[in-house]
């Protein structure tokens, strides 16, 4: 705007400068060429060239000008474009570390899972042999004792026992309960074995074995199994009572296994303590890896009474699942 306006106010000054004489023809300066360089329409002409000079000048100063504020544009754009391409590719990044993190952590929780389902395996292994052996025992002590009546009983329910826990062998769970008569069979057949030294009972509602509770096939076995032949076998009378207790409590399948034997320290025990811990151990570990935790969920309280064992609690907790 200032060469335009400079421009416009040459013209003006050029085209006034005549009307004003300011100087006079010199004696030397021939009149006629006096008059021409004084003609008005000589000012005016210098007066176009010396606007349009300015207008050249603004002209080139606009173009100028578009030429800078095109390339801050274009600089702008580009840095917004870039910026944005960045971004994108920062959150492509992402998701893709994303997938793959989450594709790892299925492989993870698979690969876990199936070690998970070997070492049920591998102890579900361990655990039936140690199980059937005892009962084969048993059998042997009524066959020795030439009691074929109760061998005979014994033997049909183990038969259906073994049946049970063939049909259970393949499986990581079972139906809870299907698993509680299993268990009821166990107990009978120990029963017979010591010709009802021991009265047993199994406590538990109807609504709870209906539903489709799942839980590790003889879970709590071995548990009883330490509670008759080490605390209720032991007892010098007949008047021992083994109490097996199942609940829901807290999200978890509560068992209380219940007797009042001559405890875990009694002197009997002393030489058995190492076969105990054997099977306890086994059954841990399968608690721990049902319920996958670190400790498991096994509580063993010693009860007594004026500082004399009177028995052994157990409390086993289960998820459900």
């Amino acid at each position: 705007k200032w060469f335009l306006f400079a421009g416009i106010m040459s013209l003006l000054v050029f085209w006034c400068l005549p009307g004003f004489n300011l100087y006079a023809p010199s004696a030397n300066l021939n009149p006629e060429l006096f008059l021409v360089i004084n003609f008005p329409i000589v000012f005016l002409l210098l007066g176009l060239v010396v606007e349009a000079i300015c207008f050249s000048f603004a002209i080139s100063y606009r173009s100028k000008l578009v030429l800078l504020e095109k390339n801050r544009l274009q600089q702008n754009y580009s840095g917004q474009l870039e910026e944005k391409l960045n971004e994108r590719t920062r959150e492509l990044m992402e998701q893709s570390s994303l997938a793959e993190a989450s594709k790892l952590k299925q492989v993870e929780t698979a690969f876990e899972q199936k070690i998970a389902e070997t070492e049920m395996m591998a102890l579900r292994a361990q655990m039936n042999p140690h199980f059937i052996f005892n009962c084969i025992n048993s059998i042997d002590a009524l066959i020795q004792s030439n009691d074929k009546y109760h061998a005979t009983i014994y033997l049909n329910k183990f038969a259906k026992l073994i049946r049970n826990i063939l049909d259970s062998s393949k499986q990581n769970s079972i139906p809870l309960s299907k698993d509680v008569d299993t268990l009821a069979l166990y107990i009978d057949l120990e029963q017979l074995r010591n010709e009802n030294k021991f009265s047993a009972r199994i406590n538990t509602s109807v609504d709870l074995l209906e539903y489709d509770y799942k839980v590790p096939p003889l879970i709590i076995q071995p548990f009883v199994e330490n509670a008759i032949l080490h605390g209720l076998r032991n007892r010098p009378d007949n008047e021992g009572i083994l109490t097996v207790s199942i609940s829901r409590k807290n999200g978890h399948l509560e068992y209380i296994i219940e007797d009042n034997g001559v405890g875990r320290f009694s002197q009997t025990n002393s030489l058995k303590k190492e076969k105990q811990s054997y099977g306890l151990q086994i059954t841990n570990d399968r608690v721990k890896l049902f319920n996958n935790e670190e400790t498991a969920s096994v509580e063993i309280t010693d009860l007594s009474e004026n500082g004399k064992a009177t028995g052994t609690r157990v409390k086993v907790l289960l998820k459900i699942k």
